[in-house]
């Protein structure tokens, strides 16, 4: 659907709801709906200062495409 395609959506847990599982849950079912949905790829674009994110993303099977790295570095990783 090409309606999903290029769409970029910046999302955030807030400092005092982190580590109570709503950011791996977000994730998944952003995987479960864009697999729904007919998608062969998701891409993530994260501060490589953001670990925990980071590890968040390997652990769901996010791998590393590439390095941005002009006003500030930025780690690409998809998932297929």
């Amino acid at each position: 659907d090409e309606e999903w395609e290029d769409k970029c959506l910046g999302v955030y847990i807030s400092k005092e709801m982190r580590g109570l599982g709503f950011g791996e849950a977000l994730c998944k079912e952003l995987i479960r709906a864009g697999k729904n949905r007919g998608l062969d790829k998701l891409r993530i674009h994260v501060s490589p200062k953001n670990t925990k994110a980071i590890e968040l993303y390997a652990k769901l099977g996010f791998k590393q495409e590439g390095i941005r790295e002009d006003n500030e570095q930025i780690l690409y990783l998809h998932y297929r």
